[in-house]
């Protein structure tokens, strides 16, 4: 159980750069320290498109236990692994792995702490063995969570052999209607599926609830139909169906006559053999949308149902199994989090639901014991939930406003019973859309609607949260009331821009004040992934709120990266911290997702900057202050760029950016050490439709090694305009903060935000600081600092 305590009154918190771990399964937590964590993101891109190098190497600090092992490989060719405590790769105490066509191992039992090393090893085309590859190590210490795996071997016994067994979670069918026969829900599905008009999913969820024939038969002749009409095919729509129908051959397997039998045979053979082509590809990238999106589903379940009536079909399922143990859920680290943005989020959920289901099968419990599904009710109360606006950095998310997606209430709807926080989220957002989980899924998990309907609100929920596994910081002023919440969104992602539904959009933030989208992102979607105006004026920095170098935009590719090195919270004062000196270069040209159409207006060929650090405070409620400080290899030109939807905005001679709604209104100032031109637009690069954005940008007017700026936005109803700010010997007062800010980049980093009760501190000689007045504070981070997978 997750508690919410009250805490002495006055606090202090020196932010080092990291979060303190939840719990996790088996009690084992995660725990990084910041230095280690420093020189991991300082020296290299934690994710890369194609796997470049072995990982885990050079003695990194593994954040599971055991870590799966990568390599680069050839598709097609055979592999093997050694595995040591000891760098000479003695006999008796090295594990010499099975070969494997494909470029993943996974060991099947924790490693003991301390050094291990690893080498691999390619077979020849003539069966010889070539030689080892250079020798790579890690470390194993309790700062690794313990991950639960067992063998393939062992985890194919514990699948069920008898049909049917999708869905049913290890129990038979027979146990399982003894347990639903006693839940108080059971009765009156039943009476609804024979009064409906019969569907081949209702035929299945009646026919294990019951075992009545009638359903079974009805349900078989409805599979036969759907499965004559299906033209298997390696897209990702297709393997998804065939997913899905190989559910329903396993529930009215024993209905089915001789010919079904052979049809499915030949059509889930032919999904099936079109992955073998892909192996040593997907182990090898980062992403690939489609895959993860649904054919990791299909490819999974296919195999699963087949597994012990065809043995021809194993190796499939050892492939998948080892991508799903060593990958899933792909773009979501274990803080719960989704690289992708909400946007897409839903697109994953038929794999995201599914595949621990599955595994469930073969004793593999990834609910429980992946930390990504302990954490992510967290990372949606945050970002989605109560009816809040979207963090906003992945394709299509300018689609989403307040509500969920049905597969986001599911997955809070698992964690209810441990986390009051989900079971709230779940009831909050009853508000703003109706939430239906069906009778069967309540059946199967043993809870009842009250369990949320009735849940509480807990004793206190944090103002803030950061997610640093996919880099976000959510700053709230009044999480639990969207209509007055002012929320503040910025990123600072270890995955690089513009891959997969992701944007060229590090250390940019989003502002949302009283539900509305004030200062966001702008493009759309609609014209197309590929499309020039996608290019210009969607991923492209400039259409985001952030900085171009040199007029140009940050790069597209994994190794584009930045992180978020510092975070607190009080009840004054939400500050985060993002890093995004390795943010700005090229297309990478090894992005496939890009090939299809380069359409690279705008980007540098390489980064020239040495430093940039983006420092953003809310200031509850309706004032957020921001602090550039920037620094390049060689002389350059810098503009911070600023984005609205909102149709009415203006700027003034004086450079305040106004925008506004009916109801309320943004005015932002930035000021520099830098002379400054500033610029509005309404127009895209590459027009869409007669859409209108709302831009202004800032730009210094000389080239410089260094520059600073300080952003000031006030937020407030749209009848009063706030006063135009000056700053007076770097001192400026705004809604009741004071801040004094260092624009001279000749001196030393100097950053504070004061008012009556918090005061906020940043400078290069030390940590931030904040200190506050605060009446709860909580106990635990709600989000925890970890090294993504690789």
């Amino acid at each position: 159980m997750r508690h919410y305590l009250l805490a002495p009154l006055f606090y202090l918190v020196l932010l080092s750069g990291y979060s303190q771990s939840k719990d996790l399964a088996n009690s084992s937590q995660i725990k990084k320290t910041a230095p280690e964590m420093l020189s991991t993101y300082k020296q290299k891109a934690l994710h890369t498109g194609r796997l470049q190098e072995a990982r885990p190497s050079q003695g990194e600090l593994v954040y599971c236990n055991p870590q799966p092992l990568y390599w680069p490989a050839e598709r097609g060719k055979t592999y093997r692994i050694e595995l040591s405590s000891d760098s000479t790769f003695p006999p008796g105490k090295t594990t010499l792995s099975e070969a494997k066509p494909w470029a993943i191992y996974n060991h099947h039992e924790p490693l003991n702490n301390g050094r291990w090393y690893w080498r691999h090893q390619k077979q020849k085309d003539n069966s010889s063995w070539g030689e080892w590859s250079e020798t790579h190590s890690f470390k194993v210490d309790d700062s690794s969570y313990t991950k639960q795996i067992k063998s393939f071997k062992n985890f194919l016994e514990a699948i069920p052999k008898a049909h049917p067994r999708i869905n049913l979670a290890g129990e038979s069918v027979e146990e399982f209607r003894v347990r639903a026969a006693k839940h108080p829900y059971t009765a009156n599905y039943v009476s609804l599926i024979r009064r409906k008009n019969p569907l081949i999913n209702l035929m299945q969820e009646g026919y294990y609830l019951t075992g009545d024939e009638e359903f079974a038969k009805k349900g078989a002749e409805f599979f036969k139909i759907a499965l004559e009409k299906l033209k298997p095919g390696h897209k990702f729509l297709a393997v998804r169906v065939m997913g899905q129908l190989a559910g329903m051959y396993d529930a009215f397997y024993h209905y089915h006559d001789a010919d079904t039998h052979k049809m499915f045979k030949e059509k889930a053979m032919l999904v099936l053999d079109f992955h073998t082509r892909m192996r040593g590809d997907l182990e090898a990238r980062a992403l690939d949308n489609h895959f993860w999106q649904m054919s990791m589903f299909g490819y999974l379940r296919t195999a699963m149902v087949m597994a012990h009536d065809h043995p021809e079909t194993h190796e499939h399922l050892e492939y998948a199994y080892n991508l799903a143990m060593s990958k899933f859920p792909i773009v979501g680290p274990s803080d719960g989090g989704w690289a992708n943005g909400q946007g897409y989020f839903h697109v994953n959920g038929v794999t995201l639901m599914n595949v621990p289901k599955d595994l469930l099968l073969g004793g593999i419990n990834l609910y429980e014991s992946l930390p990504w599904y302990k954490s992510t009710s967290d990372y949606l109360s945050y970002c989605s939930g109560f009816g809040g606006v979207v963090p906003g950095f992945g394709d299509k998310a300018e689609k989403r406003n307040r509500t969920m997606y049905g597969m986001e209430h599911n997955l809070l709807f698992r964690q209810i019973k441990d986390n009051p926080l989900a079971a709230w989220t779940l009831r909050e957002q009853q508000k703003f859309n109706n939430i239906w989980i069906s009778e069967m899924d309540y059946i199967q998990q043993n809870k009842v609607r009250e369990d949320w309907m009735d849940a509480p609100r807990p004793q206190y929920i944090p103002g803030a949260a950061v997610f640093r596994g996919v880099g976000i910081a959510a700053l709230h002023s009044d999480i639990n009331n969207p209509k007055e919440n002012t929320v503040v969104y910025l990123k600072s992602s270890p995955y690089g821009g513009g891959v997969g539904h992701m944007t060229s959009s590090q250390n940019c933030f989003n502002i949302s004040y009283k539900g509305l989208k004030l200062f966001y992102n702008t493009g759309n979607y609609k014209a197309g992934f590929s499309s020039p105006h996608i290019y210009t004026d969607y991923r492209h920095t400039r259409a985001h709120n952030g900085m171009l170098v040199n007029g140009r935009s940050q790069g597209f590719g994994m190794h584009y990266f930045a992180w978020i090195k510092h975070f607190a919270d009080n009840d004054q004062i939400a500050y985060a911290c993002g890093d995004a000196a390795q943010a700005y270069g090229k297309i990478d040209e090894t992005a496939d997702e890009h090939l299809r159409g380069k359409f690279g207006y705008g980007y540098l060929p390489e980064s020239p900057l040495s430093k940039y650090d983006r420092h953003v405070a809310l200031c509850r409620p309706n004032l957020l202050v921001v602090y550039d400080v920037v620094e390049a290899k060689e002389k350059a030109d810098f503009a911070l760029t600023f984005n609205s939807r909102l149709k009415t905005s203006s700027l003034s001679k004086d450079g305040v950016f106004s925008v506004m709604s009916t109801k309320s209104r943004g005015d932002l100032q930035v000021f520099s050490d830098s002379k400054l031109e500033h610029s509005f637009s309404d127009k895209y690069v590459t027009p869409f439709w007669k859409e209108q954005p709302s831009r202004a940008r800032y730009d210094t007017v000389n080239k410089s090694k260094q520059t600073r700026f300080l952003t000031i936005i006030q937020m407030g109803d749209a009848a009063t305009a706030p006063k135009v700010l000056s700053m007076k010997n770097g001192e400026l007062e705004a809604l009741g903060f004071t801040i004094k800010a260092e624009l001279d980049s000749s001196k030393p980093v100097q950053f504070s935000v004061k008012s009556k009760d918090a005061l906020l501190k940043v400078s290069d000689k030390q940590n931030p600081v904040l200190i506050g007045t605060v009446d709860k504070i909580k106990s635990r981070k709600v989000a925890e600092y970890l090294k993504p997978i690789y």
